[in-house]
């Protein structure tokens, strides 16, 4: 079953460990097929 997953493509950042935005939470609570979506959708953004 596919997952449906669409990246907002207007900001993307890329931050020092430690130095995250509060939105790390919200990632760290989600599960590991929508966090290697995202992750998909920005490497095929940058090579393409």
């Amino acid at each position: 079953m596919p997952l449906s997953f669409q990246l907002d493509k207007s900001i993307v950042r890329i931050f020092e460990l430690g130095k995250e935005p509060k939105d790390v939470h919200y990632w760290r609570t989600q599960p590991y097929v929508v966090r290697l979506a995202a992750l998909e959708e920005i490497r095929q953004s940058y090579i393409s």
